[in-house]
């Protein structure tokens, strides 16, 4: 029953962060974390590397799908007296954290090209690391609350984040024209160049 329900709420999921918060939920531990594993290295939600290995009180698993290790999830070794429960849910949500590994991938390869693909003239040039990665995450469809669940802050830092987008690339404020349209035409234009 457990992992069915698991299986109807990864249904309405897009972020990892609300995958880690099924899993938690399904698995009755808050504290579980999760890590996925990119070109050969874990790392976390937050796309730094990360170190997800068993230690007092908690127990680490590794979810693969198709021979390939997605990710790591590290729990309360308490659930260890029912291990079916860990690789059922773990198995359950394979395509959802496949799906979640890959938006985070997509997040780093992003904040790596703006660090260092983006030319000191280019439209993208004024903007923090920060910046690009908020921009990449509206890109993606996200609003304010979702970026600021994805990223771990407030909606209202997320609010000065896009402010300040706005500013340094030089959008209009006129209430004809939508900001934030223009800001991600302008993102996806300085990737494609």
């Amino acid at each position: 029953a457990t992992v069915g329900r698991l299986v109807v709420e990864l249904g309405d999921v897009a972020s990892a962060t609300e995958v880690r918060d099924a899993l938690a939920r399904s698995l009755g531990d808050p504290t579980l974390e999760l890590a996925f594993w990119l070109r050969g290295d874990l790392v976390g939600l937050d796309g730094r590397p990360s170190q997800l290995e068993p230690s007092d009180g908690r127990a680490v698993t590794v979810v693969s799908t198709h021979g390939e290790r997605v990710a790591a999830l590290r729990y309360d070794s308490s659930l260890l007296e029912e291990p079916a429960l860990v690789e059922e849910a773990g198995a359950a949500a394979a395509l959802a954290l496949d799906n979640a590994r890959l938006q985070t991938e997509l997040r780093v390869e992003i904040a790596r090209r703006g660090e260092s693909d983006v030319t000191a003239d280019g439209p993208l040039a004024a903007l923090t690391a920060r910046e690009l990665e908020v921009l990449s995450l509206l890109a993606e469809g996200r609003t304010d609350r979702g970026i600021a669940q994805e990223l771990y802050v407030t909606p209202k830092t997320v609010e000065a984040h896009v402010r300040s987008i706005f500013r340094k690339l030089d959008l209009p404020a006129e209430s004809s024209e939508n900001r934030r349209v223009h800001a991600v035409l302008t993102f996806l234009r300085a990737q494609a160049s």
